[in-house]
């Protein structure tokens, strides 16, 4: 049943997104992805429910919103040495992070978002306030750094 929710949410959101993607600010969706501001990871943080550590380096964002659901596509990396503090300070504290199963899913028309490459990683979902999801892929094929996948989504 949790698999089944959580497929549904994901397809009404790619659903969603792929007949609303291209509209003009007129039309009942905005897209964005220029870059991440220091106000991106403020309102990530916010929506997300996540501290990020010190050592975060924002990578790319993608947002969508004016349509049935919002979503945003965010993709970090921080030092290796902070991911127990990321972990204890997001929605994924006592959740296990599975490496069997990809909760993050592919984005074809996002070129950055390559977490279908990945080949060590741990991945889970967390419900949040207000009908509200969060996904997030750890790649853990680095030493030193991590890059992080967190996909957020209204339902």
């Amino acid at each position: 049943m949790k698999y089944l929710l959580a497929f549904s949410v994901v397809l009404a959101f790619i659903v969603s997104h792929l007949t609303c993607t291209g509209r003009s600010d007129s039309g009942t969706l905005k897209s964005s992805s220029d870059g991440v501001s220091e106000e991106d990871l403020k309102e990530c943080s916010s929506k997300m429910h996540i501290t990020f550590p010190q050592s975060t380096r924002a990578l790319d964002i993608f947002k969508v919103s004016g349509g049935p659901d919002d979503g945003i596509f965010l993709k970090v990396e921080i030092d290796r040495k902070d991911l127990d503090s990321l972990i204890k300070h997001s929605p994924f504290t006592g959740v296990e992070l599975r490496s069997d199963r990809r909760y993050v899913l592919k984005e074809p028309t996002l070129s950055w978002w390559d977490s279908d490459s990945v080949r060590n990683y741990r991945s889970a979902q967390a419900r949040l306030p207000d009908a509200e999801y969060l996904n997030i892929l750890l790649d853990l094929d680095r030493d030193e750094r991590i890059t992080i996948y967190l996909q957020w989504g209204e339902t």
